[in-house]
């Protein structure tokens, strides 16, 4: 099992509830392997450690400085006061795929190849018919139940999908920039697999090609092309896209 390798300057240790204190929350996992280490990225002394998913396995995850056969880069957090800036790192030739990276509950839809060459899930967040296929609370009307709201941990990624359909569909005179759909892509990317920007641009996972084809998986764009084909070979498509 292959994973990223995260530095934190000034840290003894590491473990999961720790994670969000240094603005890895996102990771949502319970599994950390670290290694407190004198010397690591910026020649700083901390805490080198990886992620893992239980009960995969920890015989690989080998966490430690060894700038001869690693890759690092620095990002920014946010934070100005406990952990201003977080290191990663991928041993060289060996970086985690999808499959090391992957959450135990995927969310399905449509496969991505993406910079790394590889094929992703990318989860569908708004179906063709306008709804998202991602979790949502079930409302009682008095006699029947029916999905409602998006619950309000996708809330915001299914908001800026709707706006990124409003804008291809041209009914609305909004822009989207490339940083709204890098955001909404790693966001997408992040529901099936144990990624964030950092992880993502670390990696190589998105260029100008593949960041587009991300959106659009996660737009259910896929399924639109596949309904024009059926209409166009004359196929009954009646139902196609509504609401399971």
């Amino acid at each position: 099992m292959r994973s990223i390798l995260y530095f934190v300057a000034g840290r003894s240790g590491m473990s999961a509830e720790h994670l969000p204190e240094v603005s890895l929350g996102y990771l949502g996992i319970s599994g950390v392997v670290s290694r407190t280490v004198t010397r690591g990225p910026g020649d700083q002394a901390g805490v080198v450690f990886a992620t893992y998913e239980p009960p995969k396995s920890t015989e690989e995850l080998m966490p430690g400085y060894y700038p001869e056969r690693q890759e690092w880069a620095a990002f920014p957090t946010g934070k100005q006061d406990a952990c201003p800036t977080i290191w990663m790192g991928v041993e060289k030739g060996k970086h985690p795929g999808p499959e090391d990276l992957a959450r135990r509950e995927p969310f399905q839809g449509h496969e991505v190849v993406l910079g790394d060459g590889q094929s992703w899930m990318i989860p569908v967040v708004r179906a063709l018919a306008g709804y998202s296929p991602l979790p949502r609370k079930l409302q009682w009307d008095g006699a029947s139940w029916s999905p409602g709201d998006v619950m309000p941990a996708y809330q915001q990624l299914f908001e800026g999908a709707c706006h990124i359909w409003d804008v291809l569909a041209k009914t609305t005179e909004s822009t989207v920039t490339l940083t709204d759909e890098c955001d909404m892509a790693v966001q997408a990317l992040g529901l099936n697999y144990r990624l964030g920007p950092g992880e993502v641009s670390l990696l190589g996972l998105l260029n100008t090609r593949t960041e587009g084809e991300v959106v659009l998986a996660a737009l259910d764009w896929p399924a639109l092309e596949a309904l024009k084909k059926k209409v166009e070979a004359g196929e009954p498509s009646l139902n196609a896209g509504d609401e399971a």
